[in-house]
C-alpha cells in the first residue's frame, strides 16, 4: 500500500489523493448507509463525529507529506507499529478505567504476532540510510 501510495503521489497532491478516496468510499458506502441518523444525534456525539473526520482527513494528510520526504521502508516501520501503540494503549487505559476500558484479550498467537512485529521493525530500522 505504501508503495502505490508513494507513487500515485507523483502525479496527484494528497489532497486529491484523499478526494477521491472519500468519493469512492462514500459512493460504495451509500447503499448500506443510514444517513438520516446523523440527526439523532447528541451534541457530544455529533462532535466527536466531526473530530473523527477532521483528525482522519489530517492523519492522512501528514501521512502523503510524510511519504513525499522520508523512504516507503521507513514508513511501513512506522505503520506497523501503530496498532500495538493501540493496544499497549488500551491496557493501560483499562488498568486507569477499568469500568469504561475493556483490554483486547490476547492469546499466544496474537503475543507472537505482535513480538514478530517489534522484531521487524526493529530490523527495519537497522537498514542502511541514503543521504
Amino acid at each position: 500500500y505504501i508503495l502505490a501510495q508513494k507513487q500515485i503521489l507523483i502525479y496527484m497532491k494528497p489532497e486529491g489523493v484523499l478526494l477521491y478516496v472519500y468519493f469512492f468510499g462514500s459512493t460504495l458506502l451509500l447503499p448500506m448507509a443510514h444517513p438520516g441518523r446523523v440527526l439523532d444525534l447528541d451534541g457530544i456525539q455529533l462532535s466527536i463525529l466531526i473530530a473523527s473526520a477532521i483528525m482522519t482527513m489530517v492523519s492522512y494528510l501528514s501521512f502523503a507529506e510524510a511519504l513525499r520526504h522520508v523512504e516507503a521502508s521507513r514508513i511501513g516501520v512506522v505503520v506497523s507499529l501503530g496498532p500495538l501503540l493501540t493496544l499497549a494503549s488500551v491496557r493501560l487505559g483499562a488498568m486507569i478505567f477499568p469500568v469504561i476500558l475493556v483490554p483486547e484479550p490476547l492469546n499466544i498467537v496474537s503475543a507472537a504476532g505482535a513480538l514478530l512485529v517489534v522484531v521487524g521493525s526493529m530490523l527495519g530500522s537497522f537498514g542502511k540510510r541514503e543521504v
